[in-house]
């Protein structure tokens, strides 16, 4: 029997990222088996605990191999708004996020999987943790983008840097979700932009 070469282990270790991600958007993560995402990837049991010891793990791999490489040039921006015009900077990136939902269904659903409920037991301390963290940055991050436009005097009169940074991820969850579903009829051209341009104009002042 010919040995793997790394190229092999490479192909077989996406492939199964690849049916995890599926598995787990369509059905869940609790519902979905391990014997589903090797059979899903073609390959044996014994080739998933070859990369993996648990779902846990390829939550993990998810976000690191599918989202993360998108989005930490985005939250660097996010994190260190320019002081000259931090409104038009800030609508540029959530431009560029709209954009690359619109275009990588990839990330986007790598996204919804780690910002989602998916029903994970709090047995599971470790993915509970690692999901929590996940979600708190990105909060965290646009927390501070909200408070320095605050500063620049550019958010409306009431608003609440943090309600304004959970109503953006409330909103950029269910748009994710929205395009994922496979009856839906969501565009991100038609629906998306004008929803997140009504929700900046409601809290943003250029």
């Amino acid at each position: 029997m010919a040995r793997k070469t790394k190229a092999d282990k490479e192909k077989t270790y996406q492939a199964l990222i690849e049916a995890a991600a599926e598995l787990f958007r369509s059905q869940g993560f609790t519902a979905t088996t391990l014997n589903e995402i090797a059979e899903r990837a073609g390959v044996t049991r014994g080739a998933f605990y070859g990369h993996f010891s648990s779902k846990s793990e390829v939550i993990q791999a998810i976000w690191e191999e599918q989202a993360l490489p998108f989005f930490e040039p985005i939250k660097d921006t996010l994190l260190n708004l320019p002081q000259d015009k931090p409104a038009e900077a800030f609508r540029q990136q959530i431009n560029s996020l709209l954009e690359l939902f619109e275009d990588n269904n990839i990330v986007g659903r790598a996204f919804f999987i780690i910002m989602h409920n998916m029903e994970i037991s709090d047995k599971d301390k470790e993915l509970v943790e690692f999901l929590s963290d996940k979600y708190k940055l990105y909060e965290q991050v646009l927390c501070c983008a909200y408070k320095k436009l605050g500063e620049a005097g550019n958010l409306k009169q009431g608003v609440n840097p943090d309600h304004a940074a959970m109503g953006f991820l409330y909103i950029l969850i269910g748009m994710i979700n929205m395009a994922l579903l496979p009856f839906g009829d969501f565009d991100y051209e038609r629906d998306g932009y004008p929803v997140f341009e009504h929700y900046l104009n409601s809290v943003l002042m250029d």
